[in-house]
C-alpha cells in the first residue's frame, strides 16, 4: 500500500511500503505560482535592472563631461601671503 506523505517544503513524497529494502521515492513538485505570474515577475526584474542600468550610464557620462571641462579650464593661480624669516639652521 503506497504511504503519502506531504513534505513542508511543497512536495509530495510517495513510498512504496510493499518493498522496504528497495523503497522507491517520488518527488512531485507543485508550482507555487502560475506562469504567467513568474513571467511578470521576471520582466519587471529585468525593467528594474534596464532602468538602474540607464540610470548608471548617464551618470557615468555626465562625470565624464565635468571630468572634461575640469581639465580645459586654466589651472588656478593663488597668491600665498609673504613669510618672514625668524632665524636660521646652524
Amino acid at each position: 500500500m503506497p504511504l503519502e506523505i506531504r513534505a513542508t517544503s511543497n512536495y509530495i513524497a510517495d513510498i512504496d511500503t510493499e518493498k522496504p529494502m528497495n523503497a522507491i521515492v517520488q518527488f512531485t513538485h507543485e508550482a507555487l505560482l502560475p506562469a504567467t505570474e513568474r513571467l511578470a515577475i521576471a520582466v519587471a526584474v529585468a525593467v528594474v535592472l534596464t532602468i538602474a542600468w540607464m540610470s548608471a550610464e548617464h551618470e557615468s557620462r555626465d562625470a565624464v563631461i565635468v571630468a572634461e571641462h575640469a581639465m580645459k579650464t586654466q589651472p588656478l593661480h593663488v597668491t600665498l601671503p609673504t613669510v618672514q624669516v625668524t632665524g636660521h639652521r646652524a
